[in-house]
């Protein structure tokens, strides 16, 4: 995508929500949440495109450790 308006136009924008787990759930925390426009160092994504935004949920775990989504 190239611009602001095809970020916003597939639905990939900040809107504050953030994911909720049941208190007894032992989840990972995420690094790099829905639309975050800066990396986990504190940098923008992009310099050229300060609104590039990231398109999905990362989650702190190691390689080699499976994940189950649902």
């Amino acid at each position: 995508m190239e611009t602001k308006e095809q970020y916003i136009a597939a639905g990939i924008f900040e809107t504050g929500l953030r994911p909720e787990m049941p208190e007894d759930a032992n989840c990972p925390g995420i690094t790099s949440g829905f639309a975050d426009r800066y990396n986990r160092s504190g940098t923008l994504r992009s310099e050229y495109s300060p609104w590039l935004s990231h398109a999905g949920v990362d989650w702190g775990l190691p390689e080699d450790i499976p994940i189950v989504v649902t």
